[in-house]
């Protein structure tokens, strides 16, 4: 152990200055290049060789702003996301073909509730309609067990759900969604 813990400090060392010295040299070149533009016509000064093509000058296109007319309404895109979540029968099919790895639909599904969530925070006028599409998600047996908790944990934090309230919610629900919401309520730290 002593013979090889100088060995260990000076490769340790060289690592941290080999990091250092790739790193800063790449950066300052990374920087000069960024600094310094030339148009099409210069290159093609500097470059007078007849094997290279000519270079033009192209400017990117516009981007399209998206009129209020073609985006998808809320309703839709919803329902689009609800499709992606009831996957309970293709998720048990994946399983079976392959039980080492998760399921791409139960992946498709956590996107897809994550995207809902992004939806509740920039549109806070679609309450109403969010609100209708968890409780729905949660009641729905073709939806997968996991969202299905997700989405009534989601219902009781947004509607504020306690007592009598809650009770009524959780009187209808399978076991393995209360079971799974009661995993979601436990502090994590």
């Amino acid at each position: 152990m002593k013979k090889t813990l100088p060995l260990l400090v000076i490769l340790s060392g060289i690592s941290v200055l080999s990091i250092f010295y790739f790193k800063s040299s790449h950066s300052v070149a990374l920087k000069d290049a960024q600094s310094v533009e030339f148009s099409a016509a210069e290159l093609n000064e500097r470059h007078k060789s007849k094997d290279l093509p000519k270079l033009v000058d192209r400017k990117a296109p516009e981007a399209e702003t998206p009129k209020a007319d073609n985006l998808p309404k809320l309703e839709e895109i919803l329902a689009a996301q609800h499709k992606k979540i009831q996957t309970v029968e293709l998720a048990r099919e994946e399983i079976r073909r392959n039980p080492h790895e998760s399921p791409p639909s139960l992946i498709e599904a956590a996107s897809a509730l994550s995207f809902i969530s992004s939806l509740d925070e920039r549109e806070p006028g679609s309450k109403v309609k969010i609100d209708a599409f968890y409780k729905e998600c949660s009641h729905d047996g073709k939806t997968l067990t996991i969202a299905r908790a997700f989405c009534l944990k989601k219902l009781v934090e947004r509607q504020a759900l306690q007592g009598d309230e809650l009770a009524q919610v959780m009187n209808g629900m399978p076991d393995a969604v209360k079971n799974h919401y009661k995993k979601m309520e436990i502090p994590l730290f």
